[in-house]
């Protein structure tokens, strides 16, 4: 599976062999081929390539949920993106292209999507899906970073913070279709359930493939429902009865320094490109605050020897209150969907590690360490500070 010795990052923090083949250089040139003038995002025209030779693969991405390469081609950098059909839909891919057609129109800066002549941006090529983009501009000062570390610099942080509140701004009238629920899908459709039990219990009634996933990691449905309502329902309890607080949209979904390029690779580096739209979905906009912080200012992987990120996650709730104000309930309840932000996103990628991958060992420590750890995180006495530091930040 692995090209040349080429690694992604694992669960863990280390580097392992990917769970997908490479990108093959035959079907990107295949692809380039069918590539339209025209793109998506209506911008520079793409000069179609002559011959073959003027192809080639730059690099390859170390995410492990799919496979990806920045290719050669022609007078372009471009970036390939594949997908295995059974995690991912042409109508999702779709609902994200539209979403980043959006925001490029709403002066945000997003990859130019291109398509071929007939406007589709999904490329199906057997069994799996195919998109291509522009490569990034600016400095990718992440892209070897382990996703869900550390900013760099709290200047970083607070820039981020600025980027997101603009992208929320940008969206507010874009309306775009709720992806069905699966692997590796965001969502916030249990937490914002006037009865989240029995949203789980239907979710989980409606995909076998998820429910044999969660029964590799624990002795009964039964047992899982039982914990979920000890670790999780006492958390969601707290976003009862606040419907006029929560304010839907459309957003990102995951919200972390290596998915966006930088103005330069200095300290005060602004963000510069917008990218990797895989996990945008209607949910709302405090909950995509909440898992820009979880995804970046929380050490869960013991990776710099702190708890949290403080200054990060200050500097990160100035920049957006900078652009879009976050008024006290705002910080109270971003405070409070903390604890289970990650639930339906942790849910889904159980089911592809179970359903798609048969990775029992992965699925075990999503369910363990993910799932149910990074709730009972914020039952510690860090957590609780963590959380009242979000919601005393403007005091």
């Amino acid at each position: 599976m692995a090209e040349s010795g080429h690694l992604v990052h694992g669960l863990r923090g280390e580097s392992v062999n990917p769970d997908w083949p490479s990108v093959d250089l035959v079907c990107v040139r295949d692809l380039i081929s069918a590539l339209s003038h025209v793109s998506v995002a209506n911008t520079e025209d793409f000069v179609p390539v002559g011959q073959k030779e003027d192809v080639s693969i730059l690099w390859r991405s170390p995410r492990p949920m799919s496979a990806a390469a920045v290719v050669k081609a022609g007078n372009k950098k471009l970036f390939v993106k594949r997908h295995h059909s059974s995690v991912r839909s042409v109508s999702d891919i779709r609902c994200e292209h539209a979403f980043i057609g959006y925001l490029h129109n709403h002066a945000i800066k997003v990859p130019h999507v291109y398509s071929d002549e007939n406007g589709e941006t999904a490329f199906v090529r057997g069994e799996y899906i195919y998109e291509v983009s522009d490569a990034l501009t600016g400095e990718d000062l992440y892209k070897d970073r382990m996703s869900w570390s550390y900013y760099f610099f709290p200047k970083h942080a607070y820039n981020a913070g600025k980027a997101l509140a603009n992208l929320h701004l940008a969206s507010e009238r874009f309306s775009g279709t709720a992806k069905d629920f699966g692997p590796l899908c965001n969502s916030a459709e249990v937490i914002v359930s006037g009865d989240p039990l029995a949203k789980l219990q239907a979710i989980i009634g409606e995909r076998p493939v998820l429910a044999g996933s969660i029964l590799q990691a624990t002795t009964s449905l039964g047992s899982f429902f039982e914990r979920f309502s000890r670790v999780h329902l006492p958390f969601i309890e707290k976003l009862a009865g606040r419907d006029s607080a929560i304010k839907s949209g459309y957003t990102h979904g995951d919200w972390h320094p290596s998915n966006m390029s930088w103005t330069d690779g200095g300290e005060e580096a602004e963000v510069d490109c917008i990218f990797d739209f895989g996990l945008s979905n209607l949910t709302f906009l405090q909950h995509d605050i909440a898992l820009a912080l979880e995804r970046s200012c929380i050490d869960w992987l013991g990776i710099s020897g702190t708890g949290w990120d403080r200054a990060g996650l200050i500097a990160f709730l100035r920049g957006y209150d900078s652009v879009k104000e976050l008024s006290p309930e705002d910080l109270r309840l971003v405070a409070d969907v903390l604890p289970v932000c990650h639930l339906e996103y942790a849910l889904s990628e159980a089911e592809y590690f179970g359903g798609v991958l048969n990775r029992t060992d992965n699925v075990v420590l999503a369910y363990e360490t993910y799932l149910f750890g990074h709730s009972e995180f914020f039952r510690s006495p860090e957590g609780t500070e963590l959380q009242e530091t979000v919601a005393n930040f403007k005091r």
